[in-house]
């Protein structure tokens, strides 16, 4: 039983340092003699994900071609409803795989026989760890299965301490700059709030709204932003930029606001905790325009774009006195003045100035 040890200890380890997980994975790999293993999560899409090196580009195959919903495995996996480990041939017998496209994909990627097991997590979502074999390799049995359900109590203890750790993480995150007086809060991929500070909450629901399928800005406008910012947030839409939406000063006298969002990284949280991005709030104070090293910082404009935003908003947008300044021609400043507003989700000077100088208000009309 020395190797039941060896991995229950590495797996407590991981529960710890999240991205010891890989590790893990290896490790228990070469015992089920695989070419890797998978810790995922099932949502449809198996987009969050921690596995062993060898697999990443038939798992990179797998997310960007569509191949993760055609994969009938975890599906019948979950409807058995075994509490422990079972192998591929059990979820599925050779004789009833006719029709199903996936088990020739998988050859092309040498992906062959499997085992896996079904855990739970605090945060109510359902992980599948596996185990890949290669094509040519021969097919998991009971036995295997059974070897590794001396496992499997721990493997699951060490997951849940992790989702739990990694929530206390991010509390204590959001605690901190409660104390500073900044509005926090965590978000998964597709915008839900996972947890906030107080600072945040007491924007709720002038400036924001906590629905059902996500989080929502009251403002029409920089909603539409917010959500596609938000959206850039899954793995394989992210650019590497961090975006800032403009809330232009509320009707009801509420001030302007820069919501920024931050990427969270680590792969172990992503799967583990569901969190993907920090949304921070920066209220506006009445103030001048910023400069343009700010403005090109805070919305990912040109250094040509970010001129023409800080001399718009100083002049009021007179185009032709804003082309003097600048010595450009009007109709560049005008095609520049669209690709600010187009960045920063905002319909015109009005409420540009308002949101730099948190002096005007925006329609929030038809938000509930």
């Amino acid at each position: 039983m020395t190797w039941a040890v060896e991995l229950s200890d590495l797996a407590y380890e991981a529960a710890i340092v999240p991205e010891r997980w890989q590790g893990f994975l290896d490790k228990a790999s070469e015992l089920a003699e695989a070419r890797g293993g998978t810790l995922f999560e099932v949502n449809g899409m198996n987009r969050h994900s921690i596995l062993s090196e060898r697999l990443h580009d038939a798992w990179h195959a797998i997310v960007n071609e569509g191949w993760a919903a055609r994969n009938p495995l975890p599906g019948k996996a979950l409807l058995s409803r075994e509490p422990g480990f079972v192998h591929d041939l059990e979820v599925l017998p050779a004789a009833d795989r006719a029709g199903y496209e996936w088990f020739d994909f998988a050859a092309r990627w040498d992906l062959g026989p499997s085992m896996g097991t079904i855990l739970k997590v605090p945060n109510g979502n359902m992980l599948i760890m596996t185990f890949e074999r290669a094509s040519a390799a021969p097919a998991y049995e009971r036995a295997d299965a059974e070897r590794f359900d001396v496992l499997r109590p721990s493997i699951a203890r060490a997951v849940s301490l992790s989702a739990q750790l990694a929530f206390q993480h991010f509390n204590s995150t959001v605690g901190v700059l409660n104390a500073v007086g900044l509005p926090a809060a965590v978000v998964n991929d597709s915008g839900k709030l996972l947890t906030c500070n107080q600072s945040f909450e007491g924007l709720m629901p002038g400036l924001f709204m906590d629905r059902r399928d996500g989080l929502r800005l009251r403002a029409p406008a920089a909603n539409a932003l917010l959500q596609e910012t938000l959206a850039r947030l899954k793995p394989e839409l992210w650019t590497g930029t961090v975006a800032s939406v403009p809330v232009p000063r509320s009707s009801q006298g509420d001030p302007a606001a820069i919501i920024h969002v931050l990427p969270i990284r680590g792969v172990a949280r992503d799967i583990l905790f569901g969190a993907t991005g920090l949304v921070l709030v920066d209220r506006v104070a009445e103030r001048a325009a910023p400069s343009d090293t700010i403005l090109r910082a805070l919305y990912d404009l040109t250094p040509a774009e970010a001129r023409v935003a800080a001399t718009l908003v100083q002049n009021r947008g007179r185009h032709k006195e804003v082309a003097d300044i600048l010595s450009v021609s009007p109709e560049t400043v005008k095609s520049h003045s669209k690709a600010i507003y187009q960045k920063t989700g905002l319909s015109g000077i009005i409420e540009l100035a308002g949101v730099l100088g948190g002096l005007l208000p925006s329609d929030m009309d038809g938000q509930d």
